[in-house]
């Protein structure tokens, strides 16, 4: 039987039901949810592959990020779901408007300004595409790395919120991989992507997809927002940024 997508009203009753077992220690119950949230997060088209044409789409809430989804450590989200073969990595930011919403685990939502990763931009084949998205009050700034064939070998990057990236193994089953997502270098300066045709874009609030790659009109220049990781727990946030010395150090594998 096919499960009803959260919706505001019935995501609110389960994370009623959460917070009751998380504070009575019941973990079977916690677990049991946990299945129940993930199978039913709502799968929302959030890109589209440049080259093909195909549609990205993830389970996603984007009704504010006190939903387990947004557990860094533990994020409960399916890691098997349909994709695009050519996803090679789905990075993001968010720009808080407002206070965040109190949550018992920490939630790390990116940047508050969208960024991209240069070590995978400037990797043959690769081209990434930016969009906008909801996530409560706030405003989110996926972005999906598409390649063309997928290299081989490459420390990818930690999947949007999460602690962790999924991925296809060699035996066509898939695994997952971790990277420390502190120590990359990251650019916020846009637009030379754009340029260089590396990075395309949709617009805000265009459901039809529609990739573009015209400097003219590029939506997601000068966003202001902290360059650092934000760290939200308990309705607080903050945002630590590294030193050059510390960036330096480059990709970091975190293999399970």
């Amino acid at each position: 039987m096919a499960v009803k997508p959260l919706t505001k009203a019935s995501r609110a009753a389960l994370l009623k039901r959460w917070r009751a077992a998380e504070a009575a220690g019941d973990g079977r119950t916690l677990r049991e949810l946990r299945d129940e949230y993930s199978a039913a997060l709502p799968r929302l088209a959030l890109s589209r592959d440049p080259r093909t044409g195909e549609v990205a789409e993830r389970a996603f809430d984007a009704f504010d990020l006190d939903g387990p989804f947004w557990d860094y450590a533990d994020p409960a989200r399916p890691s098997i779901e349909p994709r695009p073969a050519s996803v090679l990595a789905f990075t993001g930011a968010l720009h808080l408007n407002g206070a965040p919403p109190a949550t018992t685990f920490l939630a790390k939502p990116g940047p508050g300004a969208p960024f991209v990763v240069p070590r995978l931009l400037e990797l043959p084949g690769v081209t990434a595409v930016i969009s906008r998205v909801g996530v409560g009050p706030h405003d989110g700034y996926p972005v999906f790395y598409f390649a063309d064939p997928l290299p081989s070998g490459l420390v990818r990057f930690n999947d949007w919120g999460a602690d962790r990236s999924w991925r296809p193994t060699a035996d066509g089953g898939w695994g997952w991989e971790r990277n420390a997502e502190d120590f990359e270098v990251l650019d916020f300066d846009l637009l030379p992507w754009v340029r260089a045709g590396k990075l395309a874009w949709i617009a805000p609030g265009d459901t039809s997809l529609r990739v573009q790659s015209s400097v003219d009109g590029f939506p997601y220049a000068g966003v202001d927002g902290p360059h650092g990781f934000q760290r939200v727990h308990l309705a607080q946030v903050s945002a630590p940024e590294l030193s050059d010395a510390q960036k330096a150090i480059g990709p970091v594998s975190l293999l399970p």
